[in-house]
């Protein structure tokens, strides 16, 4: 009955931060500000700024994206935000090398990272050891930095985590790395891809017999609700608010639950004569 319960009232937390997540991405967790500059100006900048990159060759030239069919539209926003593709706003999206790196048991310096390192809180718990050579192979089209986003794209769809400033990390299998432009914050963007329903949309594109997975054409064309930036780092911080509120309540039901089994097994025992 204490698992059952336990279960039940994690499960509770879990929908709690959906609904949270749900809401700052409809525009709806913090208020709008007048005076922030509107979102379609931020998108003109950004583009401004990936063509005057590509001029550079610092970035590659990229197919035109289409435009935006009103039927593609999940949802109303406030007139601030404005929809685009997820393309429009990255500089770079990657999927990981279709191979399997050969994983080592000793400490080598150079990681891999995969569905299996990434827990629902988006942190890292794991990183597996590779040799130099393999890292070099997986990080030809791109080596990854600080702040980029892994994102699970089959098996734990839709985990994400920060590629930390102090590990040498290449992609291992089944996952993709997004790279934010520099108007946008990445905490955002984490936050975004995260949403149940934003994972949802991608999912029911993939209309396969095999294992559920997302394409990365897909990812590239998917609609973003992009808000001003101002609003972003509203949106960001009402959010970290809100998860550590969260993991407040996941630690009291955890330790609630390990007192209660204590008291269990201690009448047990009594009852059992010791």
């Amino acid at each position: 009955v204490i698992s059952n319960e336990f279960s039940h009232q994690l499960a509770l937390i879990k929908q709690l931060r959906q609904a949270f997540l749900r809401e700052a991405m409809q525009g709806k967790l913090v208020p709008q500000n007048p005076e922030d500059e509107p979102a379609s100006e931020l998108l003109k900048k950004i583009k401004a700024e990936k063509e005057k990159l590509i001029a550079e060759k610092k970035l590659k030239k990229e197919k035109e994206l289409p435009p935006i069919k009103p039927e593609e539209i999940p949802f109303s926003i406030p007139e601030s935000l404005v929809w685009c593709r997820l393309g429009e706003i990255c500089d770079d999206i990657i999927d990981c090398p279709h191979s399997t790196p050969h994983y080592l048991e000793i400490d080598t310096g150079f990681y891999g990272i995969d569905t299996n390192c990434i827990n629902e809180k988006g942190e890292i718990i794991r990183l597996r050891p590779l040799s130099q050579e393999s890292y070099k192979e997986r990080t030809k089209r791109l080596i990854p930095k600080s702040l980029d986003i892994v994102y699970a794209r089959e098996g734990s769809i839709g985990l994400a985590a920060f590629i930390p400033n102090d590990k040498t990390l290449c992609l291992g299998q089944r996952v993709m790395l997004f790279r934010a432009s520099k108007a946008i914050l990445p905490e955002y963007l984490k936050y975004f891809v995260t949403e149940e329903s934003y994972k949802n949309r991608l999912l029911a594109k993939n209309r396969g017999m095999g294992a559920k997975h997302v394409n990365v054409k897909d990812i590239i064309l998917s609609l973003t609700a992009l808000p001003p930036l101002p609003e972003q780092q509203r949106i960001v911080a009402k959010l970290e608010q809100l998860m550590q509120f969260c993991d407040g309540l996941e630690a009291a039901i955890k330790e609630s639950k390990a007192r209660n089994e204590e008291l269990l097994g201690q009448v047990l025992r009594e009852a059992m004569g010791g």
